[in-house]
């Protein structure tokens, strides 16, 4: 099964990428009152990157299972070692074009997940059976769970290391991050395996609103102050959630992953913008990065109030899908040219 033929999870990451956009232009152009720009920055990163992170995963086990049918086992790992070490280039040159004031070794998302699709390849392998699942899983929960139990010794390593310490462990540093990425693919698995998806994604629901419940239950009884772990990190400069903002994160993953198959696979419904978004996400990731901050932030300084933020991200929005169309078309133009080429050069 490809996850190339499942609108849902194109849709997905075009809401990641919605959320992106509204969490960035927080950041960059937002001159309004600070408190609801500080909302908006919190809800919205809690959320964009976790679901590319998990769909990473997701994605990884489908894409797996597709391939082992047709590809030798030096091939898998050729392809997937490929596939990260290109993303870790095009995150070298994203911050040579974007943070050119900055150190070009700078971690950020591109390099976490390039990481993350390589260290993954062992696990694909060990998924296939019930106990390496159940490892899986183990480890997963202890990065995301455990992380604040080593905080001190990692984060003085961290800032002492010069080179994998600033690539892999800064901004969204590998740990904990790469346990959303092992839950995914956990739930990739149990995707794959599953007969009725039906019941497959009410399983999702029900434990995303467990988990929801439980953050908002906790977020009460520190309100009264009680004792809970509440508390995020500052990793080399960077958040990093803690145990019960883990709760929210996966909690709002889940909820939102299963509101994708529902609206895309079940009820059909169109959202062709939201599916562009996806399709074209890593062309989008750069080009809201130049636009929004070197361009309308650095360069002219724009800022937007609080009504004025929101009709300006709508018409950003509507940009970049037109954007994505018309990446999609160069893309189609490029592959029919080359098929024509090649059938030229073989006659």
């Amino acid at each position: 099964m490809s996850d190339s033929r499942l609108k849902f999870l194109d849709g997905l990451r075009g809401v990641a990428i919605v959320l992106m956009v509204f969490n960035h232009t927080a950041r960059w152009l937002f001159g309004g009152d600070p408190l609801l720009g500080n909302t908006i920055i919190y809800f919205t990163v809690s959320l964009s990157a976790p679901i590319f992170l998990f769909l990473v995963g997701f994605c990884l086990e489908l894409s797996f299972m597709a391939a082992r049918k047709n590809l030798t086992k030096r091939q898998l790992i050729s392809k997937y070692l490929g596939r990260g070490l290109v993303i870790i280039l095009l995150g070298y040159l994203f911050n040579f074009l974007v943070f050119a004031d900055d150190s070009i070794l700078a971690g950020k998302v591109l390099h976490c997940i390039g990481a993350a699709i390589i260290l993954a390849i062992p696990f694909l392998y060990w998924s296939e059976r019930e106990g390496g699942r159940l490892v899986i899983l183990a480890l997963a929960l202890l990065l995301l769970f455990g992380f604040g139990l080593v905080f001190p010794i990692f984060s003085a390593w961290v800032e002492a290391s010069d080179i994998i310490g600033k690539i892999f462990f800064s901004d969204f540093s590998l740990v904990p991050w790469f346990g959303l990425v092992l839950l995914g693919l956990i739930w990739g698995r149990a995707f794959i395996v599953s007969v009725d998806k039906q019941k497959f994604f009410s399983v999702v629901a029900t434990i995303g609103w467990l988990l929801v419940g439980l953050f908002f239950f906790g977020r009460i009884f520190f309100i009264f102050g009680l004792p809970v772990w509440v508390g995020n990190y500052n990793l080399n400069g960077h958040w990093v959630p803690g145990p019960m903002t883990w709760l929210w994160v996966i909690g709002g993953v889940l909820l939102i992953f299963r509101w994708a198959y529902s609206w895309w696979e079940q009820k059909n419904k169109p959202a062709a913008g939201l599916v562009i978004l996806g399709q074209t996400s890593l062309m989008l990731y750069f080009l809201h990065h130049l636009v929004g901050l070197s361009l309308l932030s650095q360069h002219w300084q724009w800022r937007f109030g609080n009504w004025s933020y929101w009709w300006f991200n709508l018409l950003f929005i509507i940009l970049l899908v037109g954007a994505g169309r018309v990446w999609l078309a160069f893309k189609y133009f490029l592959k029919k040219y080359y098929q024509k080429q090649w059938l030229i050069w073989n006659k």
